[in-house]
């Protein structure tokens, strides 16, 4: 299944704040095209894609991998954001609509809150607002 366009938007985001895709077998990659959207693949090997939308499998050339960004799964985002000093306190689906994503620094006691109707959203965006304040 692939990923709403909600979650992609998010992880081109996730880019910027550093989470650079890596192109080994079996990872989840993406790019944007400015008429298109987006359209997401899963590595084959380093130089080869299969699309998740038709299937067709294509050459990945290098000098085509910063057009990519990661898409991520749940576990690789709360890895990610247990490498940025936060523990993710709670997550809780509100009246079956919205999804709230608390995080928190044991350090500082600083905590995050996001919401969103997607889990993976609500989450990318705890950790974009994480990622902006440690570039501040």
């Amino acid at each position: 299944m692939w990923s709403s366009n909600a979650f992609l938007k998010r992880c081109e985001k996730l880019k910027e704040c550093g989470l650079l895709p890596e192109f080994e077998r079996g990872a989840r990659v993406a790019r944007g095209f400015a008429d298109l959207g987006y359209e997401e693949f899963y590595c084959l090997s380093s130089a080869k894609l299969v699309s998740i939308f038709t299937g067709h499998t294509s050459a990945l050339n290098s000098e085509h991998h910063a057009f990519f960004f990661l898409v991520p799964n749940l576990e690789y985002l709360v890895n990610t954001v247990s490498k940025k000093g936060f523990d993710v306190e709670s997550f809780a689906y509100l009246d079956q609509r919205q999804w709230v994503v608390r995080l928190r620094s044991p350090g500082d006691d600083r905590a995050v809150e996001t919401k969103d109707a997607e889990l993976l959203c609500a989450l990318a965006d705890a950790f974009i607002e994480i990622s902006t304040e440690a570039a501040s």
